[in-house]
């Protein structure tokens, strides 16, 4: 069965000092992996609002508790610079490792997280929330 998993690319730096920033998300790995872990990875694709700049910090500030009580092992984000390919305009993307996919469905299912629904959609135009196996 292949285990999908999410790679980070490395910052790449041009002569002019520009950044470069990409993401390569659900990669099916068909090799054996002796490092490989029941973990179950979740990617959040988020466009930020113009004017949501408050509602973000008060989502982020109230959600991050709410990741440590969950058990989420690893969190990775990163500010999207722009698309390789497609014409996306998500602007953060966030990686975050539960130990089951039951403890990632818990999580967004909880009284606690649908609470800050909210704030998060004042902060965000489009928070799109995919989970690999």
């Amino acid at each position: 069965m292949p285990k999908t998993t999410f790679s980070v690319l490395k910052t790449v730096r041009s002569k002019t000092a520009m950044t470069l920033y990409a993401i390569v998300l659900a990669i099916p790995v068909f090799s054996i992996n002796a490092f490989a872990t029941d973990t179950v990875t979740v990617a959040i694709l988020a466009t930020p609002s113009a004017d949501g700049a408050q509602a973000r910090k008060q989502f982020s500030e109230k959600i991050n508790p709410l990741g440590i009580k969950a058990g989420i092992t690893n969190i990775n984000g990163i500010r999207a610079a722009g698309s390789l390919v497609g014409n996306s305009d998500y602007g953060s993307v966030f990686m975050l490792d539960f130990a089951s996919r039951g403890d990632a469905e818990a999580f967004f299912e909880s009284t606690e997280y649908k609470a800050l629904i909210p704030l998060r959609d004042a902060g965000y135009d489009k928070y799109d929330v995919l989970i690999g196996q």
